[in-house]
């Protein structure tokens, strides 16, 4: 899926899969994806719950970009990290 944001591209074929729900496995809720760019941008992907029976899966959905400092909180909520924090984030992870 592609969408252009205040005239960038965010792409989810080009950019890496950080973190994810799995709300289709329960069938409730929506999923939210969290993308990086490969310039160091990030990006939420929502599939609503509407959306998860359509033969257009993979083109549904929005895209919305987010602040470095929304991807850290949103990737502590995620259930799924595909990356580790220090990879994506550069920083170790803080502890409580």
């Amino acid at each position: 899926m592609d969408q252009i944001i205040d005239g960038k591209l965010y792409s989810t074929e080009s950019s890496t899969l950080i973190a994810q729900n799995h709300s289709s496995v329960f069938r409730t809720g929506d999923d939210v994806i969290l993308y990086k760019t490969g310039y160091g941008s990030f990006f939420v992907r929502t599939v609503h719950d509407w959306e998860r029976g359509s033969t257009d899966f993979e083109q549904g959905g929005s895209i919305r970009s987010i602040s470095d400092n929304e991807a850290k909180k949103l990737y502590k909520q995620l259930q799924f990290q595909k990356v580790g924090y220090k990879d994506t984030f550069g920083i170790e992870q803080e502890e409580a």
